[in-house]
């Protein structure tokens, strides 16, 4: 299967090489991060051990949406039975980019609509919504005309490790702080001074890798 993995700028190599050791085959740089071909193991050791990725998603159907009710026509075709079921509590996210549609949540909405509509004319039930802790995420990406719908196989952002609790005004994000231990070529075996600390992400990051800790 096709996936693709986004990261911060400038760390793309550094996630190559994390895809490419997770068992990631014809992994390809492109904008914002790498498309990568992996079985369903290889998918799930990026997801739990990138310590660089932001996120995983899964490409489920791409279509041309120039405007809300192309995007609401192109995703209510999409048999969303085989991918979940009713049971199941959901969320959307949109991206735009250079989009003739230009706003982002009215864009998240038309494809949760077609999501429901699907289900409801189907099996005269509908799942529920749940923007804080859903069972599953959708990501729809819309380019120019172009709109991508993908599962967010993370969840969520991977930087949010589950340790903090709270932090000082801007902290480091975790896969950052990790992403600088790799470009310094930090020895894992060797002790690691940060004068400036903050919150710790650098040293606790650096923990991390150092015990193998995913």
């Amino acid at each position: 299967m096709k996936i693709f993995v986004s990261a911060p700028r400038g760390t793309i190599r550094l996630l190559k090489r994390e895809c490419q050791d997770c068992g990631a085959t014809e992994v390809t740089s492109v904008p914002g991060g790498l498309d990568c071909e992996v079985s369903r193991e290889a998918l799930y050791r990026i997801c739990l051990w990138s310590r660089v990725a932001n996120r995983v998603f899964l490409p489920i159907d791409s279509f041309k949406a120039d405007n809300t009710d192309a995007l609401y026509a192109g995703a209510r075709q999409i048999e969303w039975d085989k991918i979940f079921p009713v049971t199941t509590r959901f969320a959307v996210d949109c991206t735009l980019v250079q989009a003739d549609i230009d706003h982002s949540h009215f864009a998240a909405l038309r494809v949760k609509d077609a999501i429901v509509d699907f289900f409801r004319d189907k099996y005269d039930e509908r799942p529920s919504v749940d923007t804080e802790q859903p069972d599953i995420r959708i990501n729809v990406f819309i380019k120019r005309k172009s709109a991508q719908i993908a599962l967010d196989m993370s969840g969520g952002s991977l930087h949010r490790r589950g340790y903090r609790e709270g932090g000082g005004e801007a902290p480091l994000k975790e896969n950052l702080a990790a992403a600088l231990l790799m470009f310094a070529g930090w020895p894992k075996q060797k002790a690691l001074f940060d004068p400036m600390c903050g919150s710790g992400t650098l040293l606790i990051e650096a923990a991390l890798m150092a015990a193998d800790i995913a």
